[in-house]
């Protein structure tokens, strides 16, 4: 098992802002209104609580590298919302929001290289599960209906955006297409 020690800095920090970048990019990819957002943003927050990723995506307890990067969220928010509770501007956070969808493929594509490069297979399997876990939940959390209020679904831009972050993760390739189960199976959901 890797630990944080094994990758440079920049590495690091790569792996450490996957889940935001993850979960904000998802909210901005999301058509499902106010009451939609802010149910997309109870889950991607639910989805870093440690209890919840465990619990939910059965994720083996000795996976030190999800651990870690877990454990490193609560920091990082700080950073995005602190200037919003500190003098009420949601600016850093409407940026980072809106800069998630334009970085997260990108970014994911840099994780899989990481990944492949330092990483065992099987703890960098369960690592991209994770990041499309979270971006699963925080798709389906927004709901259809008025105002985001309907029941729990994923619209086709979501749907598109799940498959661009599979690929760009590697999750499935080329050549297993024939042969790879379906991402509600590698989801775990």
């Amino acid at each position: 098992m890797t630990t944080r020690a094994d990758y440079t800095q920049r590495e690091w920090a790569l792996l450490a802002e996957a889940p935001m970048l993850v979960g904000l990019g998802m909210i901005a990819t999301s058509r499902s209104g106010l009451v939609g957002t802010v149910r997309e943003i109870l889950a991607y927050r639910s989805c870093l609580r440690r209890e919840t990723a465990l619990a939910i995506e059965r994720l083996d307890q000795q996976n030190h590298l999800i651990i870690a990067v877990l454990d490193e969220q609560p920091a990082r928010h700080r950073v995005l919302t602190a200037p919003l509770f500190s003098s009420g501007d949601p600016i850093p956070l409407l940026s980072a929001v809106l800069t998630a969808r334009l970085r997260m493929v990108e970014h994911c594509e840099k994780i899989a290289d990481v990944l492949a490069d330092r990483t065992p297979y099987a703890e960098a399997q369960e690592f991209k599960r994770w990041l499309m876990w979270i971006a699963h939940r925080v798709a389906q959390a927004g709901g259809g209906g008025w105002l985001g209020s309907g029941t729990t679904h994923t619209d086709p831009e979501e749907e598109r955006m799940l498959d661009r972050l599979a690929v760009s993760l590697r999750i499935g390739s080329i050549v297993d297409a024939d042969t790879a189960p379906p991402r509600a199976t590698l989801l775990a959901t």
